[in-house]
């Protein structure tokens, strides 16, 4: 199988989330960058193929299938004080709980600035201060490497359940 190939399943894949979310939410893993990583929400079949055009090869890019959303909305101090709540029922049982923050009016701009991790109160905080009054999504942050939710390629010419 080609890398082109593969590259038209790994999209075909997208395109059938696409259709059914209108979004689709991958995660990046960058070879040979000290374990750096990407989440990416991307809502076209064009920015999927720009995102494997522009990919190095090594990349690691899987399609998280689905994910768990915790609350959208307008950040205002209802929001804050609703979410800080939330945040601290759920690390009072699991600490290594971590979600991520979607700025939902940076994503028409395709950029990896539109997701923000959090995994402590102060930069939960922090972030939703800076967020004020734009319009935000929060979900669990996803495993990226759980093979039966997530579809993976590799620049070098791999793709299947990691």
């Amino acid at each position: 199988m080609t890398q082109k190939d593969i590259e038209k399943d790994f999209i075909n894949t997208g395109c059938q989330i696409l259709e059914k979310d209108n979004e689709l939410l991958l995660f990046i893993r960058y070879p040979f960058c000290a374990g750096s990583r990407d989440f990416l929400l991307v809502k076209t079949k064009e920015e999927l193929n720009c995102l494997l055009e522009k990919s190095s090869t090594g990349d690691s890019i899987a399609i998280i299938h689905n994910f768990v959303e915790i609350t959208k909305g307008i950040v205002d101090d209802m929001l804050i004080q609703n979410i800080i709540l939330e945040f601290e029922k759920i690390n009072d049982y699991d600490s290594s709980y971590n979600w991520l923050i979607i700025n939902e009016q940076e994503l028409s701009k395709f950029n990896r600035h539109n997701l923000i991790w959090v995994s402590d109160k102060e930069d939960l905080i922090e972030s939703l201060e800076e967020l004020r009054a734009t319009e935000i999504r929060i979900i669990v942050e996803p495993d990226g490497v759980d093979e039966k939710s997530t579809t993976h390629i590799y620049k070098d010419g791999y793709v299947g359940t990691y």
